[in-house]
């Protein structure tokens, strides 16, 4: 186990996509895809990149949501989330209708947001989903749910 991870972040770092194996679904039945993972540490984790390199040409619109260590106050900076937002955008050009973080360091109490080793250790469960994190996840199902329901409506009148 340990010697895939230490594959899969070499990969990560070295910007290869590892290409996932085939779905059993056909993506290109979808009209909207939500695509979720991990960011480690600035890096788009490369079953992500393969993903999207195998299926940018049939995906039709993406929203891209990541669970990430860095802090909101750090999202332009070397390791911020926005990095990797800008390089799935152009990616995938237009398709790209949104992005959004969840910071697991929202977990923690403000003292602790920016102590490296409490962000390293954390792990997100059940347990510590409250608060901060799960109001913006609930905020950003809402919003979702509120701009699919407007798309599909507009779908219905063409």
């Amino acid at each position: 186990v340990l010697g895939g991870q230490i594959l899969l972040m070499a990969l990560s770092f070295m910007g290869i996509g590892i290409v996932p194996k085939t779905m059993d679904v056909n993506i290109e039945d979808y009209n909207h895809v939500i695509l979720c993972g991990p960011i480690w540490s600035g890096t788009l984790i490369s079953p992500l990149r393969g993903f999207l390199g195998k299926y940018r040409s049939k995906i039709k619109s993406l929203t891209f949501v990541t669970c990430c260590g860095s802090i909101d106050e750090d999202k332009d900076g070397r390791f911020g989330y926005n990095r990797i937002f800008n390089k799935v955008k152009k990616l995938m050009g237009s398709k790209m209708k949104y992005c959004e973080a969840f910071p697991i360091s929202l977990t923690l109490t403000e003292d602790k947001r920016k102590d490296e080793k409490a962000v390293l250790e954390l792990r997100l469960t059940e347990k510590n989903f409250k608060d901060e994190i799960k109001e913006r996840f609930n905020r950003f199902i809402s919003s979702f749910t509120s701009r699919s329901s407007m798309h599909s409506k507009a779908e219905m009148v063409h």
